[in-house]
C-alpha cells in the first residue's frame, strides 16, 4: 500500500509539471494542474489494473469497456469533461 501511494504520489507530481508546462506553452488550459494530475493518475493506474483481464479474460471487464475506459481518459486530459 505506501509503495502505491508513494507511486501515485511521484507520478501525480511529474504530471503536474507537465500539466503545468503545457499551460504555459498553451497546449493545456485549466484552472486546477494539480487536482487534474491526480486524476490522471489515478486513470492511468486504473487502466494498468484492467490491462491483465484483457490479456487474459475472466469476464470481469470486457473489450469494448477497456476501450471507453481509454477513449474516457483520453477526453479528461485533453478537453477537461
Amino acid at each position: 500500500r505506501k509503495m502505491a501511494e508513494y507511486f501515485e504520489k511521484a507520478t501525480a507530481s511529474l504530471y503536474g509539471d507537465i500539466i503545468k508546462r503545457g499551460i504555459k506553452e498553451g497546449i493545456f488550459k485549466t484552472t486546477y494542474p494539480e487536482h487534474l494530475a491526480g486524476m490522471w493518475t489515478r486513470e492511468i493506474l486504473r487502466i494498468y489494473s484492467v490491462m491483465p483481464h484483457i490479456i487474459i479474460p475472466d469476464d470481469t471487464i470486457s473489450y469494448e469497456e477497456f476501450i471507453y475506459l481509454v477513449v474516457f481518459i483520453d477526453l479528461i486530459i485533453f478537453l477537461e469533461l
